[in-house]
């Protein structure tokens, strides 16, 4: 389990990073943010996405369970759009958006904000997009319910569809409220 830095008497020290709230993540530096964040939620996506293609794939070869066929391949689709821009959305986050926010976490300055705007605004749009998405994803599953025919692959689909829907909705909470919020506005001083 990966550890984060937690404060404790003006001091920080490890402690389990899922039992910490919110609250408690927004005192924490930029730097445990970003680590978490790319620890738990990016390399658990870059996991997710290809195992739940694979179960798409596998249920749309099944020519058994006809009452979801439209709806599968609908989802497939719009899985398909999500998992392409998510790839380039994480490598923007990764070579760019994180190392400006850890660069300017030691050197908030107009100039380091003003080079990070643009970029926000941009991770921002993409996490609307995603919040669109995880809305569609879930009509086109009935809210991640199978049908009580359901093969075991389409019940195997719904469950890590919905886990990753509840990592992504919790990550885009934490970059955007907690890590972006940070850096949307600097001191003059």
């Amino acid at each position: 389990m990966t550890q984060v830095i937690q404060p404790n008497n003006g001091r920080w020290h490890t402690t389990n990073m899922e039992k910490l709230s919110l609250d408690q993540w927004n005192e924490a530096p930029t730097s445990a943010l970003v680590t978490y964040i790319i620890d738990h939620f990016h390399d658990r996506l870059k996991i997710q996405i290809p195992q739940i293609n694979l179960l798409f794939k596998k249920e749309l070869g099944n020519k058994s369970n006809k009452e979801y066929t439209a709806d599968i391949i609908a989802a497939f689709h719009l899985f398909s759009e999500f998992a392409h821009q998510m790839h380039f959305h994480l490598l923007q986050e990764e070579t760019v958006a994180f190392p400006l926010l850890l660069a300017m976490e030691k050197n908030k300055t107009p100039e380091n904000l003003k080079k990070l705007t643009p970029i926000i605004t941009a991770m921002e749009q993409d996490h609307q997009d995603d919040l669109t998405f995880i809305a569609s994803i879930q009509k086109y599953t009935h809210n991640f319910r199978p049908p009580l025919s359901a093969s075991e692959n389409l019940k195997l689909l719904f469950t890590s569809l919905k886990e990753l829907i509840q990592d992504l909705q919790l990550h885009i909470e934490m970059e955007n409220n907690l890590v972006f919020k940070r850096f949307k506005t600097v001191d003059p001083a």
